[in-house]
């Protein structure tokens, strides 16, 4: 049996599954408004949404888990925070602090930040590339690979 650490949706489960409330009134009352927004399906928790089909909910170890295949991994493209939880969020899966956990997760990241350098060394140096672009040798040799083409 594998025990899963404590979070958030264990009292959201225990109550659509159970029925089960807890003895306050005012925590009760908040948990019956919260989970009328979550469906629990073959013991998996989803959470209802309007646009989207049922997003299924994510404890924090698969959290972290799904931020680094979708930002490092087989079609990672390094995407930044906002821009990671959308991503996330639009391929069926949530938890409660998904956009503040992309933004810090993107913070740490190393890889986009060398490509984010090498496009900024590029910037400070537009002569360079407009004088290889204008070069008059340079255009001189293209005019005379074309005119080959059409003699």
């Amino acid at each position: 049996m594998v025990v899963q650490e404590p979070c958030w949706m264990d009292m959201i489960i225990k109550y659509l599954s159970t029925g089960e409330l807890p003895s306050e009134r005012h925590e009760a009352r908040n948990l019956r408004l919260k989970a009328a927004r979550y469906a629990l399906v073959e013991g998996i928790l989803y959470k209802k949404s309007f646009s989207l089909p049922y997003l299924r909910c994510l404890r924090p170890s698969e959290s972290l888990y799904t931020l680094q295949e979708v930002h490092d991994g087989i079609c990672g493209q390094h995407l930044g925070g906002r821009t990671l939880a959308q991503k996330i969020l639009r391929q069926g899966y949530y938890w409660p602090t998904m956009q503040k956990g992309a933004i810090k997760f993107t913070r740490r990241c190393r890889g986009g930040k060398k490509k984010e350098q090498q496009q900024r060394e590029r910037l400070d140096k537009p002569w360079i590339n407009l004088a290889k672009t204008f070069c008059p040798s340079r255009m001189m040799a293209e005019r005379s690979s074309r005119a080959e083409c059409y003699a």
